[in-house]
């Protein structure tokens, strides 16, 4: 297809996709997307089917049960409706243009339903109510149907505000391809890992894609969650701050 970016998705042989929901979490603020996802590919037994390559992006290999694996992955449900998009790394700028730009371009020739971002919104509320309260989320999409469909699911719009990065790369994208775009903020700490955001944006998902998580376990190793990202909290501030980035979202 023309006009697609640097970036690569490279699948493996077998692939077989029915009209995917395509989920995307990238660490930003509170991890919101990055621990969403996570928490996805495991408890829904996902398998992982490809990886992004590109030579923006930073050269690092993760290494998980002494396998060393690229840092920005996609996984899918095994009945192919569902797929996420994982990356492990906070992304550069022009990564971040490339990536989200080839994703879109790959959804539409997926025939994705849409493409779902998930995010935080960074909230001085979350940070002065109680830790345990349930984060409020957000939404924005290019579809108003969509917007509706998850309002059911307690969403509210997203009504004033700039989205900037990945996200914003998506949503845009996304319109001028044709293809459904809706970005899902909870409201969520700015400086620190929010494992609650993340649980109120898979609980939406939940009823949207009827997957039926149990978000128990995601609640209560909360505090294990929150030790085990702060490393890549401080990389996506240390990211940020380098390069003059504001939040994904901000109200």
């Amino acid at each position: 297809m023309e006009g697609r970016s640097q970036a690569k998705i490279i699948e493996n042989r077998g692939i077989k996709l029915t009209k995917p929901y395509v989920v995307v979490g990238v660490p930003d603020v509170g991890l919101v997307g990055l621990i969403a996802s996570s928490f996805m590919i495991e408890h829904a037994n996902m398998q992982e089917v490809g990886y992004v390559e590109s030579e923006s992006l930073p050269q690092v290999v993760m290494v998980h049960g002494s396998v060393p694996l690229p840092p920005v992955r996609l996984y899918a449900s095994g009945d192919g409706k569902l797929v996420i998009l994982l990356s492990e790394i906070p992304l550069p700028p022009r990564s971040s243009y490339e990536v989200a730009s080839e994703l879109e371009s790959w959804a539409l020739d997926k025939s994705a339903e849409a493409v779902i971002g998930l995010s935080g919104l960074p909230s001085s509320e979350r940070l002065e109510s109680d830790s345990d309260s349930k984060p409020k989320v957000f939404g924005i999409s290019n579809n108003d149907l969509m917007i509706k469909e998850v309002g059911k699911y307690g969403v509210q719009p997203f009504e004033e505000g700039m989205i900037t990065g990945t996200y914003a790369t998506l949503i845009n994208k996304g319109r001028l391809l044709g293809v459904n775009n809706l970005l899902l903020l909870a409201e969520s700490y700015p400086e620190f890992p929010d494992p609650s955001a993340a649980a109120s944006v898979v609980g939406v998902l939940n009823s949207m894609l009827g997957i039926k998580l149990d978000l128990k376990p995601l609640i209560e190793e909360s505090e294990e969650i929150r030790l085990k990202m702060r490393d890549m909290m401080r990389r996506t501030q240390m990211t940020a701050s380098q390069v003059g980035s504001p939040p994904s979202a901000y109200a």
